[in-house]
């Protein structure tokens, strides 16, 4: 990637000498497009070729190292959740055993209230809750919810899966909020939301470079306004009838994808996602 970068800047270095010594009056290449900087270009040729390399250079190792390193070996860190028992005590109890065999994998709490423990994966303060055997049910039971993510209650499955054969007790499971059908991988709304903060930045750039006039905030308020509305329309009718990922209706859409489009040419906001984790780290039967 550098080697690459470091040869387009030579090309270009070249290129430009080769054309000024065929003509060393020629003055400098007429600005067709505005400027997408706040401020005046730099004087020096050199400076604008080291501006324009390292920009991408920059983009392209920033978003590879990121991604690289948080999504090359994933695995579960502190991820919370709750073990229920019939008092307090022996849930601390079990909690304690558990941390010493998954330390790190897991922050687990304490509770005596499976009620309370569904409330908490309901509003997602914790990925599961694992609900210990007792006189009145001798199943074991790990409460989840899918819509919270896909990834978070297979790790969990999986973990409490193993913890229940050790422990010589079948398990059943519980998912409070269960994806539709429609979207079995739970990834739907992500993709509608780039849809829409894609629409307000290409906005913002094209607007920006080819009509800078029409991104003063009185032109650009209606301008915005229909866009949204627009892009709204499309990105239903891309998620609805054509690919039926979706049963929303587009009229739910274009409030949102409105101040997205608005506010996106200012403060454009991404979302990291998760990708599947290996059983690797899944604690050994005993």
């Amino acid at each position: 990637m550098v080697i690459g970068a470091i040869l387009a800047l030579a090309a270009v270095f070249g290129i430009d000498a080769l054309k000024r010594k065929r003509n060393p009056d020629a003055g400098d290449p007429e600005v067709t497009v505005a400027s997408l900087t706040a401020g005046p270009r730099p004087q020096r040729n050199w400076v604008r070729y080291v501006t324009l390399g390292a920009f991408p250079l920059a983009m392209v190792v920033m978003m590879f190292s990121i991604m690289l390193g948080a999504m090359y070996k994933p695995a579960p860190r502190e991820m919370p959740v709750t073990v229920v028992a019939a008092t307090e005590d022996v849930a601390e109890q079990t909690v304690a055993g558990f941390e010493q065999n998954m330390n790190g994998l897991f922050d687990f709490t304490a509770s005596a209230s499976v009620d309370e423990a569904r409330a908490a994966v309901q509003d997602r303060s914790v990925v599961a809750a694992f609900v210990l055997p007792s006189a009145e049910s001798p199943t074991a039971t790990l409460i989840t919810s899918q819509s919270a993510g896909m990834s978070q209650q297979q790790v969990a499955a999986m973990t409490f899966e193993q913890v229940a054969a050790g422990m010589q007790v079948p398990l059943t499971t519980e998912d409070i909020a269960p994806l539709p059908g429609s979207d079995t991988m739970g990834t739907v709304s992500m993709y509608v939301a780039m849809g829409w903060i894609m629409s307000g930045f290409m906005l913002a750039v094209v607007g920006n470079s080819a009509a800078p006039a029409a991104m003063r905030l009185k032109s650009l308020l209606p301008i915005a306004a229909g866009f949204s509305v627009f892009m709204s329309l499309v990105v239903w009718v891309i998620a609805a009838p054509l690919t039926g990922a979706s049963t929303g209706t587009s009229c739910n859409c274009s409030a949102s994808a409105s101040w997205r489009s608005s506010v996106s040419r200012c403060s454009p906001r991404s979302s990291p996602g998760c990708s599947g984790c290996s059983p690797s780290f899944l604690p050994s039967r005993s």
